[in-house]
């Protein structure tokens, strides 16, 4: 796990905002469009949701791209977000993408066994609740890497999954 424990506060203007454009500038690097309707290949609009209001929901995005994107960005430049928040229809209830604490990564041009060694280095080097290596052996094929941030506090849980089941706590090479 990880021994990177810094946590960087989101403005707390942000929680109680009603309303931004998707340019808005979470952090140097990502908009709030980036992380939700715009950029993200899962596109939402954010929508209070889950006992949270419009401005938590943003400002746990803030949080995320703060303490997750931007450090993950620096180690690997050409970092994609394929879903970060989504609306409660879209997806679990209990998913931490419902309540603006989760994304999806993915890194253009690397191949499946690749990702082994990314989620290995972001686990090492990142301050996150959760990092989840994904496989499936349907679409792409391709990895994904979900982490997932709260500023309340991180639990550093590690896991591989195949096909949406757990296949290890810990990091395993299905490539």
């Amino acid at each position: 796990a990880s021994p990177n424990s810094t946590v960087i506060k989101p403005d707390n203007s942000l929680l109680k905002v009603t309303s931004l454009p998707d340019n808005y500038q979470l952090s140097k690097h990502f908009t709030l469009g980036d992380l939700s309707s715009r950029s993200a290949v899962s596109k939402y609009k954010v929508e209070a949701q889950n006992g949270l209001t419009y401005g938590q929901l943003v400002y746990n995005l803030s949080a995320l791209a703060l303490n997750v994107l931007e450090p993950a960005l620096a180690l690997y430049p050409k970092l994609q977000v394929n879903s970060a928040f989504r609306t409660t229809a879209a997806s679990n209830p209990s998913s931490q993408h419902t309540k603006g604490q989760a994304v999806d990564i993915q890194i253009p041009g690397l191949s499946k066994d690749d990702y082994f060694a990314v989620a290995k280095k972001l686990a090492n080097n990142l301050n996150y609740d959760q990092l989840l290596l994904e496989y499936k052996n349907y679409g792409t094929g391709l990895p994904w890497i979900h982490i997932s941030f709260s500023v309340d506090g991180q639990r550093k849980q590690v896991l591989t999954l195949y096909n949406d089941k757990t296949y290890s706590q810990g990091l395993s090479n299905l490539a």
